[in-house]
């Protein structure tokens, strides 16, 4: 029976590692993609300034998406 309990109790502490390792990963990825989110409104602002004749319709989309966030 130790064997067992020995057993279920390295399999808990390897789910509770992975679980503290991916929340530690997503509190990463929000950071770097809030990083990317201020360069993207950083390079939309700079080809307002270039004056750009006719943007395509996605560069709009991600305009509108940038400033609704």
């Amino acid at each position: 029976m130790s064997f067992l309990y020995l057993f279920l109790y390295v399999i808990v502490c390897i789910l509770t590692v992975c679980s503290v390792v991916s929340i530690i990963q997503f509190f990463i990825d929000l950071r770097r993609c809030s990083a990317l989110r201020s360069e993207l409104k950083e390079l939309i602002n700079r080809a307002k300034l270039l004056d750009v004749p006719d943007p395509s319709p996605a560069l709009k989309e991600v305009e509108d998406n940038a400033d609704t966030n």
